[in-house]
This record gives structure tokens, C-alpha cells and sequence, in this order.
């Protein structure tokens, strides 16, 4: 009876199988482990470690990196320079708070009107709409200081800060 195994090999896979254990032998063959003295040059007789000699002390106070204070390290210990962290102030000093504002003005101009050498300005706050003159106080917040042909100025009266609304030439 016939083993099974060399039957069912192809043959062309066969002879690739033998290709790769002849290469691999060539291979390992000039693998030379002991060198023999009459085909390569003799070798320097290396000295031992200083570890294997056992004449050397290990100072591992000098193998720990001192820590830079303001630096933060990197992937592998490598300190980034462009990465650096401010040491906290002692004492945080507290920012003063920002100086209140007027809010925006809300009116948008509408219109004017010359009643008598008078001036009225017509003005709408979302959709109301408001006749104005030089001294009146709209609500209880705005109050139209001054009025010219190219700006009406309010007054916030809360906090007395003059705002100017543009107006287009007559």
C-alpha cells in the first residue's frame, strides 16, 4: 500500500517545497558559529564587561532626571519646550470685574418731521413706533440729548452714557 501523503502532493508544489529546504540548507550552511583560524583573520580578545568583573558601583541618584518645574514631559520623558506650564501664582489675584455698559440702543429710525422750526424724530423700539423731540425721555431709561441732521444722541440714564443713532441726510 501507497502513503497517503505522496499522492495527494502536486507536483509542482513538490519541487517548490524542495527548492525552499535546499535554499534554507545553503543558508544555514554558511552560518559559521566557531570560525576556524586559517580562513578569517584572529579576533581581538574582547575584555570583560565591567558588570561581569563585578568592580563597579551603581550611583542611581545619578540616573534620575531632575524635574523641571514649568515643563511638562513627553512620550518617552522627552520634555517639549513649546508645552510648558505656568507654576500656579501664590496668591491668585482676583480679576476686577468688567465695567458695566449700556446696552444697545433699541431704537432704529424711522422718520423726521419740521413742525414750527421743531424737529421730530420718529423712532421704533421692536414695533412701536415713537415721535421724539430734542429733551424727551422715552420710557424711563432713554432721553434724546441732541439732534442733528446726520445723528440723534440718547442718554442711558441709568448710567448717564450718551449713544448716537445714525439718521440719513435730509
Amino acid at each position: 500500500m501507497k502513503p497517503v501523503f505522496l499522492r495527494d502532493i502536486p507536483k509542482g508544489a513538490a519541487i517548490v517545497i524542495v527548492a525552499l529546504v535546499l535554499l534554507a540548507s545553503v543558508v544555514m550552511g554558511r552560518e559559521d558559529p566557531a570560525p576556524s583560524s586559517a580562513s578569517s583573520p584572529p579576533r581581538r580578545q574582547e575584555a570583560a564587561p565591567p558588570a561581569a568583573r563585578g568592580d563597579i558601583t551603581l550611583d542611581i541618584d545619578r540616573l534620575r532626571r531632575p524635574k523641571k518645574e514649568g515643563v511638562v514631559p513627553e512620550l518617552f520623558g522627552i520634555p517639549s519646550p513649546a508645552k510648558t506650564v505656568q507654576p500656579a501664582p501664590a496668591a491668585q489675584v482676583k480679576a476686577a470685574p468688567p465695567v458695566p455698559s449700556a446696552p444697545p440702543l433699541p431704537f432704529t429710525y424711522i422718520g423726521r418731521m419740521v413742525e414750527e422750526g421743531r424737529t421730530v424724530l420718529f423712532v421704533a423700539r421692536g414695533a412701536e413706533a415713537l415721535p421724539v423731540s430734542e429733551g424727551d425721555t422715552v420710557g424711563d431709561a432713554y432721553k434724546l440729548e441732541a439732534l442733528s441732521d446726520t445723528s440723534a444722541t440718547f442718554v442711558y440714564l441709568p448710567m448717564g452714557t450718551r449713544q448716537t443713532l445714525a439718521l440719513p441726510a435730509p
